[in-house]
């Protein structure tokens, strides 16, 4: 495994490229290989593939008021494949695996993100130069709206995006000819004390909600048009403890 500590990271996706303000990554590699034995030999013989080579780079940053790309990995039109650098490294037809923000409010909003690549890496990538995204986005200067539950008492948010991507190799081939995609979700968890209506069961869609997390900088900046979100509320509870406030929780799930 290779890691790096507070180094930029750049992903050159369909939409355009775009930075991510790092304040770790790491690049791990799988190359499967079998030894092979033959008669009056002793040991192995040689090595052969015993699978595909692939590369996953995992990066955990900070959310900037440039960082709109990121879903668009998850939510563009048809499966987006992009070449991401790090460091020296430069790695070839990756697909984003899953996304995670978490949001509270006395700290800036952190996030993770995990990119598997199935057509190699070198050192041809350069990160050295790349110009630092713009304002950092904080919690305490972010707001949550949603029809359900509660106005404007929501006191941390998880948001996550996950993807089902598989390559397809040809015989002949080792590097994929196409992919495919087995679906996505994005689950949004709540947390909050001024309670409302958890549940309207006056419609035929009783549950279902949208929301958008508004999203501000440290100075001001924000991420244009917000994080729409909608889907089926899941899991909805209440929290009673002696001397606090009633604090109700619930997750919405939607499909990608």
């Amino acid at each position: 495994m290779i890691t790096f500590e507070n180094s930029p990271v750049q992903i050159e996706a369909p939409a355009g490229t775009f930075n991510l303000l790092a304040n770790s990554s790491s690049i791990s590699i799988s190359n499967p290989r079998r030894e092979t034995k033959r008669f009056g030999t002793a040991g192995f013989h040689s090595q052969v593939l015993d699978g595909p080579m692939t590369a996953q780079l995992s990066v955990s940053y900070y959310m900037t008021d440039a960082d709109s790309g990121v879903r668009g990995l998850f939510t563009g039109d048809g499966i987006q494949l992009f070449n991401a650098n790090v460091g020296p490294y430069r790695l070839y037809s990756g697909v984003a695996s899953s996304m995670s923000m978490s949001i509270d409010p006395y700290s800036v909003v952190s996030c993770t993100l995990d990119i598997a690549f199935y057509n190699g890496y070198d050192q041809g990538g350069s990160t050295s130069t790349i110009t630092a995204p713009g304002d950092v986005i904080h919690g305490g200067a972010s707001d949550v709206s949603t029809d359900l539950l509660w106005t404007n008492d929501i006191i941390s948010v998880n948001y996550s995006m996950n993807q089902g991507i598989s390559p397809v190799y040809p015989l002949g081939g080792l590097a994929p000819t196409g992919y495919t995609r087995e679906g996505g979700t994005i689950s949004v968890d709540l947390e909050g004390t001024g309670l409302g209506s958890i549940l309207d069961f006056t419609g035929v869609c009783e549950g279902y909600t949208t929301g958008n997390i508004n999203l501000t900088g440290v100075c001001e900046g924000t991420v244009g048009g917000g994080i729409p979100f909608s889907g089926y509320v899941t899991d909805p509870s209440i929290t009673v403890a002696p001397n606090e406030e009633i604090v109700g929780s619930l997750s919405v799930a939607g499909i990608l």
